[in-house]
């Protein structure tokens, strides 16, 4: 035991054993400190992660509304084009209708427009039947 004894003295006074203890300590607090060091990088990113995430959604929102803007001018100028298309139709059939009934005879008293020539005469066979 005196050797046991003996070899905690020179250890302890010669500074080993406080040393290694001393070492064993710093070892430890350095392994705290960079796993806070970790993280709180690891915050650090999340944070600029999420304030990254929180633009891009921004600028879709910004996007999107301006899609959505685009999309309902297309639309308003479709339901426009289709208007006037059946407007021209319209027209285009008024103005056959007219070149139809146009009455071809000039110079006459009892002008009469060839649709409607056929028209009385129709009325006129119908009135003999009854």
């Amino acid at each position: 035991m005196e050797t046991f004894f003996g070899i905690l003295a020179a250890a302890f006074g010669s500074g080993w054993a406080i040393q290694i203890a001393f070492y064993q300590y710093e070892r430890r607090k350095r392994r705290v400190e960079a796993k806070n060091a970790e993280v709180d990088l690891d915050a650090k990113q999340d944070e600029l992660h999420d304030r990254q995430l929180d633009k891009a959604f921004k600028q879709i929102v910004e996007l999107q509304n301006i899609v959505d803007t685009e999309r309902n001018k297309w639309i308003e100028l479709a339901k426009k084009v289709v208007q006037l298309k059946t407007e021209l139709l319209a027209e285009k059939e008024a103005r056959q209708l007219a070149e139809y009934d146009r009455c071809t005879v000039h110079h006459c008293e009892n002008r009469i427009p060839p649709r409607k020539i056929n028209d009385t005469i129709n009325t006129k066979n119908d009135i003999k039947r009854i």
